[in-house]
């Protein structure tokens, strides 16, 4: 039976931005406390108590103030963390990892603490909730620490996602909408530690024990109605509940390789040659790779070849340790070799035979992989998967450049499969010297294959498997848009997987949350999910992973850093604006500019006055129209246009091509060479 006398200790950590969110928090925990010893004296039936913990329940005293704080509330004693956020990250505390890297705020400290315990604790973890507020603020309204303050809190975010240092499902929210949530969420996690458990730490009656969170549908739709649908519907469970592949354990079950892929999947893990795959954010790539994995060892034992996956954040460190772009290739490949070696069992043997030298001590990488070429691996062959999210300017280029080299190591028995991002293609191309020893493939999706793959999550899920259901109109009322809905969902989800999963997803959501007739979907629940779509949705879904801290572009709209409101902008503008923007960072040149912005005209019909006029009017339009520093849109004087951050970056001589650069960061200058030069206005 549960603790009758549990005390349920919830901390709250936020920075002062969010002071009156806090003061929220506080006041529905001490409400649903209130209400809880109600309902106990009332009906006489067992009931938590409810304590709301932090910084203000801690009484002064000398010393680190986040010390005194822990220390009166440690992390392993608290059974709920709730953290807000919105446009500050907090103080740093004086305080260092045990790696000897500080803690940028004391927030990040209180989670980062709060997440050891909840990977530790495997049969009772903690709840840690995590809320970001996403109310309006212009970006230019902040000062340039408070703009620092929100650099870092993009990047705690960045690392919440699949693959990041901590992935984290949080829950974005308005203002006028916190408490409602907030509450819900509550009364959710404390039924999670209130019901009754066996000795595995599961729910009595349940398959399987986590923590709670708020569900894809921000806590909107009650689990017993999307239950209920799910079992009319002759479905297991809800097969889109999971639109990112990073987040789902079952997809290379029902994966669906898109169009030019299908008769190439086991040529794709078995063939000795290296492989690079482009894609649009959401097109299919980490889901390939997922594939590939598991159809190799160690996810499948019997497999006689191994995998090995690399992410951003690990191709990042073997840059940021290396003095040189040949220095890292050497680092990765010997953390490959040690991995397979590992792997087979054969680390110490090889080590030995090598005698009194180390593996580090062997700087070629083709030399180092090479020497998996001999009978110590114990499998036939090494797949080295290379999964690449979207990043940012600052390491663009030489992540390129490391990953083009890479790709052009060809040894035996190791090969690479790279999945980049759509808009690094063409600085792949720039490259040039890992064409012919890799095969290029675009990940393309046409209208059969997203129906395919509709078809096949529903027929995973479904519960009779020899007549599964097979598309979402049988499950919808038979008239109008929704006798076609998979085609609907389709056509709007721009011939993107991910897109049509979400979507898919929604229209259950939607269903389940509004109509109390649960058979069949009607069209008034895709009429909101469109507007829904169109109205947030869509940039969340389409746009680049984690926050922006520039420019982007989504289809035909531009955006400003974390921003899901397109740019307002002229047509002329806007044509002109999106090569600066494709161009991230490198120069985009005059030609350029005047095939995106007047198409269809010859270039000696554009006169160089006349672009000058065009750009001078695109930073009128920034700065009046969007209140945005029209210093971003860099002039080279004779070459062309590029983006530079007007307050990270100020360039002091040097020309366009060798020209020094002062990089202002918690008030050190550091001087490199850059191709990024801040030239004379030729306007």
């Amino acid at each position: 039976m549960p603790d009758e006398k549990r005390n349920i200790r919830i901390f709250i950590g936020s920075p002062s931005d969010v002071n009156t969110e806090r003061e929220i928090a506080y006041k529905v925990v001490s409400y649903l406390h209130d209400l809880f010893q109600t309902i106990s004296n009332h009906y006489r039936i067992y009931t938590p108590t409810l304590q709301a913990v932090g910084w203000e329940s801690v009484l002064p005293n000398a010393g680190i103030a986040n010390n005194i704080i822990l220390n009166k509330y440690p992390p392993t004693q608290n059974d709920i963390f709730i953290f807000i956020l919105w446009k500050r990250f907090g103080c740093p505390p004086g305080i260092h990892r045990r790696d000897g890297k500080r803690y940028e705020s004391g927030t990040q400290e209180e989670f980062e603490k709060a997440y050891e315990v909840f990977q530790q604790n495997k049969i009772n973890p903690p709840v840690i909730m995590v809320y970001r507020k996403m109310d309006d603020f212009s970006i230019t309204s902040l000062e340039r620490k408070d703009v620092k303050q929100y650099n870092k809190l993009l990047d705690f975010f960045e690392e919440c996602n699949p693959g990041g240092k901590h992935p984290t499902f949080f829950y974005t929210f308005k203002a006028d909408e916190f408490e409602t949530k907030l509450r819900e969420h509550i009364v959710e996690a404390v039924l999670s530690f209130t019901v009754e458990k066996d000795n595995k730490g599961e729910e009595v009656g349940s398959s399987t024990s986590s923590p709670v969170e708020p569900s894809s549908s921000k806590g909107e739709t009650h689990y017993d109605a999307l239950t209920e649908w799910l079992r009319k519907s002759k479905l297991i469970d809800n097969p889109f509940s999971q639109h990112v592949a990073e987040n789902e354990k079952d997809s290379a079950k029902y994966y669906v390789p898109s169009t030019g892929l299908s008769l190439l999947s086991s040529e794709i893990v078995q063939s000795k040659k290296n492989w690079i795959f482009f894609g649009m954010e959401g097109s299919g790539k980490t889901a390939l790779r997922k594939f590939i994995s598991s159809n190799c060892a160690p996810e499948k034992p019997t497999s006689k070849i191994l995998a090995i996956t690399y992410e951003t954040k690990d191709l990042r460190g073997f840059l940021l340790e290396s003095v040189n772009i040949e220095d890292a290739l050497s680092k990765i490949s010997n953390k490959i070799l040690r991995s397979a070696l590992k792997f087979s069992g054969t680390l110490d043997k090889y080590e030995e035979e090598m005698g009194r030298f180390k593996i580090s001590d062997i700087k070629d990488p083709t030399l180092i992989l090479q020497q998996l070429n001999g009978e110590l691996l114990g499998f036939d062959y090494l797949a080295c998967l290379l999964d690449v999210a979207s990043i940012s300017n600052q390491t663009t280029t030489k992540l390129v450049e490391f990953l083009a080299l890479l790709a052009t190591i060809e040894t035996e028995k190791v090969g690479f499969r790279l999945f980049i991002p759509n808009n690094l293609k063409n600085r792949f191309k720039m490259q040039g010297n890992y064409l012919g020893k890799c095969d290029l493939r675009e990940l393309k999706w046409e209208e059969k294959d997203l129906k395919a793959l509709i078809a096949k999550r529903l027929g995973y899920y479904s519960v009779n498997k020899t007549n599964p259901v097979n598309e979402l109109a049988p499950l919808c009322e038979p008239k109008g848009k929704m006798k076609s809905i998979d085609d609907e969902i389709i056509r709007l989800s721009e011939g993107i997987p991910r897109a049509v999963v979400w979507l898919a997803n929604e229209l259950v959501l939607m269903h389940c949350q509004n109509e109390s007739n649960l058979q069949l979907i009607r069209s008034q629940s895709w009429e909101k999910v469109q507007l829904k779509w169109m109205k947030e949705d869509r940039i969340h879904v389409l746009g680049p992973s984690g926050a922006t801290d520039t420019f982007f572009a989504t289809g035909s709209e531009i955006y400003f850093r974390n921003s899901d409101r397109p740019l307002k902008l002229s047509k002329r503008s806007k044509l002109l604006l999106k090569p600066i923007v494709d161009a991230d960072g490198q120069i985009c040149t005059k030609d350029e500019l005047i095939r995106s912005a007047w198409p269809g005209v010859n270039r000696d019909g554009v006169t160089d006055a006349a672009v000058r006029e065009a750009i001078r009017r695109l930073k009128v339009e920034l700065e009046e129209k969007n209140k945005i520093d029209s210093t971003w849109i860099n002039t080279i004087h004779g070459q062309g246009y590029q983006l530079l951050d007007p307050q990270e970056n100020i360039s002091i001589g040097g020309n366009a091509t060798n020209s020094v650069i002062v990089q202002g960061d918690n008030n050190q200058i550091n001087l490199s060479v850059s191709g990024r030069a801040k030239a004379k206005e030729d306007a």
